[in-house]
């Protein structure tokens, strides 16, 4: 069990350190979306990045039969699930949920009073991630699959049998006459303000004992309860500090005042102690708090759908990011969401939301289009919200964006059809899967609508209204990365504006096949990577920090377009001489060839000198 726990910490601490919860303003929404999680039938539970349970809601607790007051920060997460399936927590489900972001399937959930029985359910568990791509925690949401009307029917029995025990179990009666301030306690209410049981009790000693914060307000509750006008209600919970033992209560007090003549004559009242439901209160709200940072901060969108009225009634801040449009709060219809799904997936999503009016959890994958006509892939998970009386008029769920490249997929953009058919060969005979275009026009119109993946274009395929290929797409917003290929030799300043455009690699004519399969293979990795991970300019700037006065001239000769020849004329130096340190510049930049060596130039921020420059500088030496 310990293995298992360490386990599943090292996984998590992979992320970064977790951070504050600030406070979030209350409103509205937020006491909606605490609704759902309070009165959802699923088991919902979150852990945050160092392993720990930070929240499991009421439905959840009930599901596992785990008592309210049971710390859930000490039971480890492969703890919460039956024996028997243990090993595939640590084995199965937190790695896939690390890699792939989500993990769904069958799993039996352990029952805290029994260890040899079980709930089977439906499991599904995210990884939560900030837009800066911090690690924010795992989600679950599990649904009870055994006999659902039966355990409901058993639950709701439960409750009506613990709110019997907590209005009779535990009270203390007590009495007071207004006439003579006498009163009368027994000895648990004694207790209560840290007496002994055969202590004298005297209106000024329950004063006396009353938490100066609060004292305002019980102060108010006596006036009304001795209001002949009134109703005689003596209603009020507020803090206590035990005279002899000084410990701090909660009392919750109900009574009423007798009338005679308008005169009041005796009172009737019973306390209970509510420390311990104050305290589960607090922690409640605190996890409610951090349940609620963790919705307005993850990547995914989560939603409240009142479905009289067919109306959001609340998204997290994920769905301006995922559609690209604002929250409006005056247009909350469903339907306008329902106008961004493809009319293909269009019948699957109101399926799915048919399938959780029947209180049935569905899960549905669809695509949308966003106004920059850009395609997403969404997983929407729907699950019903029932009420006291088991009636749903609300639906929740979680939506994200699983749109992931084709990893074999590449887009050939080439207007020569004899050297787009040898690219397009090489590339197949490598695995990938080509889709051919014959100018940079036609691919930019379809971009986006297409999914992401690496673009192989022709040197002579690129402009497109004055731009190249590269600085087209990315002012339609699309982050795509391109190879270029050249069929002939080329001057070094064209491969120089090409590279500064933003094209990821640059192949002459001396290529062969393995070295464009490796550059199609790299800029695919660039799609998958995580930004966080990648290579800074700084990696760059360090590199070009180890070249020497004189290798910097060479360095930027070469971007000016000059060879050896060239280049040793300039400096006055033989083309030998030109050569080694041209070995060492390379050698320095950790570059294979010359346009890796330019890739690395323009990222660090190195710019070539004018040769005009360099004309001045040798008159100036000589």
């Amino acid at each position: 069990m310990e293995r298992h726990s360490e386990t599943s910490a090292s996984l998590l601490r992979e992320a970064d350190r977790p951070r504050e919860f600030p406070a979030d303003p209350f409103n509205i929404e937020q006491v909606r979306f605490d609704a759902m999680i309070r009165h959802s039938p699923c088991f919902i539970g979150i852990a945050d990045r160092d392993a720990n349970t930070v929240f499991v809601n009421e439905a959840g607790r009930k599901m596992l039969r785990l008592d309210c007051q049971t710390d859930i920060s000490a039971i480890a997460i492969a703890d919460f699930v039956f024996h028997e399936d243990r090993a595939k927590v640590i084995e199965e489900i937190l790695p896939c949920t690390f890699k792939d972001g989500s993990w769904q399937g069958e799993t039996r959930f352990r029952r805290f009073d029994n260890d040899d029985a079980w709930v089977p359910t439906i499991q599904r568990t995210y990884s939560h991630f900030d837009d800066n791509g911090a690690f924010l925690g795992l989600a679950t949401i599990a649904i009870d699959i055994s006999e659902q009307k039966r355990i409901e029917a058993a639950l709701r029995q439960s409750e009506a049998q613990l709110r019997a025990a907590t209005e009779l179990v535990g009270l203390s009666s007590y009495t007071w006459d207004p006439q003579t301030d006498e009163l009368q306690w027994d000895a648990r209410l004694k207790a209560m303000w840290g007496l002994p049981a055969d202590a004298d009790v005297t209106s000024q000693i329950w004063r006396n004992a009353i938490h100066p914060d609060d004292l305002s307000r019980v102060d108010a509750a006596v006036s009304h309860c001795l209001d002949p006008a009134g109703d005689g209600v003596y209603s009020v919970e507020y803090r206590v500090i035990g005279i002899t033992d000084g410990v701090e209560r909660w009392v919750s007090t109900y009574g009423r005042t007798v009338f005679e003549s308008s005169k009041p004559v005796c009172f009737y009242g019973a306390v209970l102690d509510v420390t311990k439901a104050k305290s589960a209160q607090d922690a409640l709200a605190a996890n409610e708090s951090r349940f609620r940072y963790f919705a307005e901060n993850s990547t995914n969108m989560l939603w409240i759908l009142n479905v009289d009225r067919m109306e959001f009634e609340y998204r997290s801040p994920a769905f301006e990011r995922i559609w690209q449009k604002p929250i409006d709060p005056e247009r909350p219809q469903f339907s306008l969401c329902l106008d961004t799904v493809y009319p293909e997936d269009l019948d699957a999503t109101k399926s799915a939301v048919e399938g959780a009016l029947k209180v049935e959890c569905m899960i549905c994958e669809y695509r949308i289009l966003r106004p920059d006509r850009s395609m997403r892939w969404i997983r929407n998970s729907f699950f019903p919200m029932q009420d006291e009386n088991g009636e749903i008029h609300r639906i929740a769920g979680i939506a994200e964006d699983v749109t992931r490249h084709d990893a074999t997929l590449v887009y050939l953009v080439e207007t020569d059809s004899g050297c787009r058919r040898t690219i397009h060969e090489t590339l197949q005979q490598g695995g990938y899967n080509v889709h051919d275009f014959s100018s940079a026009r036609d691919f930019v119109r379809l971009a986006p609508t297409l999914g992401p993946s690496c673009i192989i274009a022709g040197l002579g395929s690129l402009e497109i209204n004055g731009q190249l290929l590269p600085q087209a797409l990315k002012a339609l917003g699309l982050e795509m990365p391109v190879v270029v290929v050249a069929d002939s030799d080329v001057d070094v300043n064209v491969a120089v504006r090409v590279m500064r455009a933003g094209a990821v690699d640059f192949l002459g004519p001396d290529r062969d096949a393995d070295a464009l399969l490796a550059a199609t293979a790299i800029a695919n990795e660039k799609l998958d990577a995580d930004p966080d991970l990648r290579p800074t300019d700084n990696d760059a700037r360090e590199k070009l920090s180890k070249l020497s006065a004189r290798e910097r001239e060479v360095l930027e000769l070469l971007l000016a377009g000059g060879t050896n020849k060239t280049i040793g004329r300039q400096l006055g130096l033989s083309p030998r001489t030109i050569e080694v340190h041209r070995a060492h510049v390379m050698q320095s930049l950790d570059a294979d060839s010359l346009p890796e060596a330019i890739r690395i130039a323009i990222a660090g921020g190195f710019h070539s000198m004018p040769k005009c420059d360099h004309a001045n500088r040798k008159r100036k030496e000589v």
